[in-house]
């Protein structure tokens, strides 16, 4: 069981309104949970750290709360974590920090564009290194 929690204020601004806590899971079947997590959960704690929420891995999922907007903000990048997890290929804390600017950014070029949040259906089958992309919307 990993727990990662966020250190005093957790990254985000005070607005002074409350704000709804929400949880999300995203499925981990399949991916290489050593590589997901990062040596010393050194991965999780800089996806918590980059959107100031709560992430745990629990069985087969990745487990991420806090507020909403932030929540799927961190859901879209550990989607993207996942599939590089269950690619087998190599993942660390600076991939994650990549991951999160392509996500904030314009989604430029690279590892972390074309994300789950753009409406492209991807599907990443465990161990193997490539990523099958539909070639239409239907």
């Amino acid at each position: 069981m990993t727990d990662v929690r966020t250190g005093p204020g957790g990254g985000r601004a005070d607005t002074g309104a409350p704000e709804e806590n929400v949880t999300h899971k995203v499925s981990t079947e399949g991916a290489d949970m050593l590589t997901l997590a990062g040596v010393n959960d050194s991965n999780l704690l800089e996806l918590s750290r980059l959107f100031g929420v709560k992430v745990s891995l629990r069985g087969e999922s990745m487990v991420i709360s806090g507020a909403s907007e932030f929540v799927q903000r961190a859901a879209t990048v550990g989607r993207r974590m996942v599939e590089i997890a269950r690619q087998r290929d190599e993942l660390t804390s600076d991939d994650v920090l990549r991951l999160g600017d392509d996500h904030d950014g314009d989604g430029g070029e690279g590892r972390g564009s074309g994300g789950a949040g753009d409406g492209i259906t991807r599907i990443a089958l465990p161990g193997t290194r490539t990523v099958i992309l539909a070639k239409t919307n239907g």
